[in-house]
């Protein structure tokens, strides 16, 4: 018997956060370089990592210091939450997992999306 359902959010609640991911990455990295920018054809070997992992592939492939990471990282959050400021999510959603809810199932959320992400993400999703 089913008693819990665990949702991930990036690519499964919420579709578009692939993209703004990847571009408040980009334009932290930017301000910085354009040598380090992650090109459109390259995407595919980023996805699915977390901002760290992102980083470190970054640093072996284009030379990026590690000692910028922590300060690229901070900048690429302040930039996601510019974006997500921005962003239109749809919320037709809600009334799912009410239904689920209210038939005794546990709901869960899976994410690597840090914290303040996340609940910005769901706040804006009511």
């Amino acid at each position: 018997m089913i008693k819990a359902i665990f949702f991930d959010l990036d690519g499964t609640l919420i579709d578009s956060t692939k993209e703004l991911h990847i571009k408040a990455l980009n334009n932290a990295l930017q301000e910085l370089s354009s040598a380090h920018v992650i090109p459109p054809d390259e995407l595919p070997m980023y996805e699915a990592r977390s901002t760290r992992q992102k980083l470190i592939l970054l640093s072996e492939r284009t030379g990026l210091p590690t000692s910028l990471h922590n300060s690229i990282s901070k900048k690429k959050q302040e930039f996601t939450h510019q974006l997500l400021l921005q962003h239109k999510f749809e919320t037709n959603r809600r009334r799912f997992f009410y239904r689920l809810k209210n038939k005794g199932y546990k709901l869960a959320l899976c994410t690597n999306t840090i914290r303040s992400t996340t609940l910005m993400i769901l706040k804006k999703m009511n």
